[in-house]
């Protein structure tokens, strides 16, 4: 699980010095929507490198059945440093 909390927090620096829009989110849920994972990966490693954020090595170091949670904690990450999203319940 410790695991998931730094990778998680790795998506919320991301989207907090990317200063993502929500055209640049709504791609990236696309790509998680239709299972393109590893594109999104892509994506998200340049703009780690970009935003000179370190990339744990858990995200280098993966087996199939924690992928998908690596995934999910980024794209949590993300949403959660993103103050201009208004969610209605």
């Amino acid at each position: 699980m410790e695991e998931i909390k730094k990778i998680n927090k790795m998506g919320y620096d991301i989207g907090k010095k990317a200063k993502l829009h929500e055209f640049e989110l709504l791609r990236l849920l696309e790509m998680i929507k239709y299972d393109q994972y590893h594109d999104f990966l892509r994506v998200i490693f340049e703009m780690a490198r970009n935003s000179k954020i370190s990339i744990p090595d858990e995200l280098y170091k993966y087996d199939h059945n924690t992928f998908e949670k690596y995934i999910h904690a980024l794209w949590e990450g993300l949403i959660k440093s993103c103050s201009t999203l208004k969610f209605e319940s």
